[in-house]
């Protein structure tokens, strides 16, 4: 939805930028998987109709067409292949993601269609598969190394592929970007730290990394600027964290969820990020304490 009106130097008007208003998160891990559906908006967090069976987490998600999407996702050793869309407040299942069922995935959107890329199955995957409603198409794989735990997002029309682990229990910090028009990967800067289990939220033209682990919980946040293929490190997070949820609501951004290794437990706060490049302690998420979860915005 627009948020208000710009007027030009020449007199025309032209819509403000729009962005989602209200988050859901879903799925989980605390003491066991769950099917917990929690929506965020105004500060307040509001319990909604729970995510159809199996429990799950390691999930991946997205928006598309004002629609929530959760992807495969696992329960210890059993990893999935369902597809669940939510309008809210109602779940429908959809065609499964194309085989092998898998767990550790990230997805980005592109105009209508989703793109669900890596993942782990035995050992980590290249898989990219488009989501076009109800179908789904294999793309061209991932570049190496295969890995899971990567974290994705769109900018601009081009999806761009973060972080992750690869097959040797080694983080890396790759930066991919995928041209949908030409079905093709391109390697871009580095990301600043080598880096799996964080987050990627875009936001006023630019992608934001967010949090992670490596030896240690990471509390990093930067932001990729890609007209010039570069990195800038912002303020970071409040709190050092993987394995979180993001998301953008109203042009802010906002993370929940999450495992700090400090204190060796799941979190419920929700921390938000203002472009003046400070943050700023919001409401906590609904009990119980959780991690690897669905963050999506509508």
């Amino acid at each position: 939805m627009a948020r208000g009106l710009v007027l030009l130097d020449a007199g025309e008007v032209t819509p403000a930028p729009s962005y989602p208003s209200i988050a859901y998160v879903a799925t989980g891990f605390s003491t066991v998987a769950m099917q917990d559906n929690d929506s965020f908006t105004n500060n307040s967090w509001t319990a909604k109709t729970n995510t159809p069976t199996p429990a799950r987490y390691n999930s991946a998600g997205t928006t598309l067409t004002n629609k929530c999407y959760v992807f495969g996702g696992q329960n210890f050793g059993t990893l999935y292949s369902d597809n669940d869309e939510y309008i809210p407040d109602i779940w429908s299942s959809r065609t499964n993601v194309i085989a092998p069922s898998r767990a550790s995935s990230t997805c980005f959107a592109l105009e209508d269609d989703g793109y669900v890329c890596t993942g782990k199955t035995v050992s980590n995957i290249q898989d990219n598969d488009k989501y076009t409603f109800d179908t789904w198409a294999s793309k061209t794989s991932t570049p190496t190394p295969a890995r899971l735990a990567a974290c994705a997002c769109a900018l601009l029309g081009s999806g761009y592929l973060f972080g992750g682990r690869d097959n040797d229990a080694n983080e890396v910090a790759d930066n991919d970007e995928y041209n949908a028009t030409g079905n093709s990967w391109s390697s871009k800067t580095n990301v600043p730290e080598e880096l799996y289990g964080s987050i990627a939220v875009a936001s006023n033209n630019k992608a934001y990394i967010i949090c992670g682990a490596d030896a240690n919980n990471d509390a990093l946040f930067a932001n990729y600027e890609y007209t010039v293929n570069t990195w800038v490190t912002k303020t970071d997070c409040p709190i050092a964290r993987w394995s979180a949820t993001g998301f953008n609501l109203n042009g802010n951004i906002y993370l929940t969820h999450g495992y700090y290794a400090g204190d060796s437990s799941n979190h419920t706060e929700t921390e938000e990020y203002n472009i003046s490049d400070s943050w700023t302690t919001k409401a906590s998420s609904i009990a119980p304490e959780r991690r690897a979860t669905v963050g999506n915005a509508i």
